[in-house]
This record gives structure tokens, C-alpha cells and sequence, in this order.
């Protein structure tokens, strides 16, 4: 005679089983969402990095081929700690345009004003993108000044930003630092960049 009693699963049994399924599913997809996450973190990382990057190039270039503007005004319109103007050919077509970097909360920011015919740069002509987020300077200075004494007189430089005289400037260091998410590893990513103004004439 066959005993059926004993055949197949208990209730318990079943619980049991969904639970450990339950569990290793679980742990199954925090593992493949946590490696998910990571990908991402650092895939953002890295084009917040390449970004700005080729913005302090670019930054880089116009500012050793600055000149005078339109109406023949100074190199250099505004050095503060966290925004630079200048004028520059940025176009290649012979005329300078107004050129702007600044750091606006967490991103790093670039604004063009294209002369009007007779020679004036108005801001309500100005156009702008953002270059890079993610930029945690705080309050770090992106743009810092020296003059053409640097580096053997140390003692007078960096300049300073209230008492600098903006013909002074003679070299212009960018520094940025990029963290996609500060509260994670790895710490940020620093990029710094020097630029000399080539058509002064101390710097030729």
C-alpha cells in the first residue's frame, strides 16, 4: 500500500522556501543596483570632468590671444575671485568679443557679447551656456591673479583682488574642483590650468 501522507510540501515548507527566494533575490538586486549606481556615479564623474576640461582649453587659448576691444578698452574688464572678463577673438573672425567666466552656485559658466557696429558690448546682448556642473570650489577662488614678477616675487603675489591693479595681471590661474556627489568616494577632482596674456608686451 503507498502512503500519501508523506508526499510532496508542507505549508512550512513553502514559506520557507519563498522566504530564502524572497532573501537572495533581494540581495540579487541590491548587488546588481548598487554596481548600476556606481557605473552611473562614474560615468557623470567623468563627463563633468571632460567638461570642464575642455572648457578651461578653450578658456585658456582666448585668454593668451586677448586683446584690446572694439573701441580699443583694456585686455582685462573684471578680475574678481570667481568671475573673469575679458576681451577676445573667440570666432576667429577679426573683431573681439566680450568674453565671461564665472562660477554660478555649482556651475561653471561662459557668456559671449559680440560688439554692435559702432563698437559697444551690451548685456542684454550677452549669450551663455554652462561649461561644467558640479564645480565645489566653495569658497575657493577659480580665478587667481599674478604679475610679471611671479614666481620670483613671491611675496606680491597671488594678488589681491581689492588692492590689484588690473594692468598688473599678467598670468591668470583657473582652479576647479568637479564631484559629481560630495557625500561618496572618491574626493573631488581638481583641474588647474595657467595661462599668460601673450600680447602684452612683458610677455612676448
Amino acid at each position: 500500500m503507498i502512503n500519501y501522507k508523506n508526499s510532496g510540501f508542507t505549508l512550512l515548507e513553502i514559506i520557507l522556501a519563498m522566504g530564502i527566494f524572497i532573501v537572495v533575490a533581494g540581495l540579487a538586486y541590491s548587488f546588481v543596483h548598487t554596481n548600476y549606481q556606481a557605473a552611473n556615479f562614474g560615468h557623470e564623474q567623468n563627463e563633468a570632468i571632460e567638461s570642464a576640461r575642455k572648457g578651461i582649453e578653450t578658456m585658456v587659448e582666448e585668454i593668451r590671444e586677448s586683446g584690446q576691444s572694439a573701441q580699443g578698452g583694456y585686455i582685462i574688464l573684471e578680475d574678481q575671485p570667481q568671475s573673469l572678463k575679458f576681451y577676445s577673438d573667440v570666432d576667429k573672425d577679426g573683431i573681439k568679443e566680450q568674453v565671461h567666466y564665472w562660477l554660478d552656485g555649482s556651475n561653471f559658466k561662459k557668456g559671449i557679447i559680440k560688439p554692435t557696429a559702432d563698437g559697444q558690448y551690451l548685456d542684454t546682448d550677452e549669450t551663455s551656456a554652462i561649461l561644467s556642473q558640479y564645480v565645489r570650489n566653495g569658497s575657493k577662488a577659480v580665478f587667481i591673479y599674478y604679475d610679471a614678477d611671479y614666481p620670483v616675487n613671491m611675496a606680491n603675489n597671488p594678488l589681491l583682488y581689492e588692492a590689484a591693479s588690473i594692468s598688473s595681471i599678467r598670468l591668470i590661474d583657473t582652479y576647479l574642483e568637479i564631484n559629481v556627489d560630495i557625500t561618496r568616494a572618491p574626493d573631488s577632482y581638481i583641474l588647474e590650468s595657467k595661462a599668460n596674456i601673450r600680447t602684452l608686451k612683458d610677455n612676448l
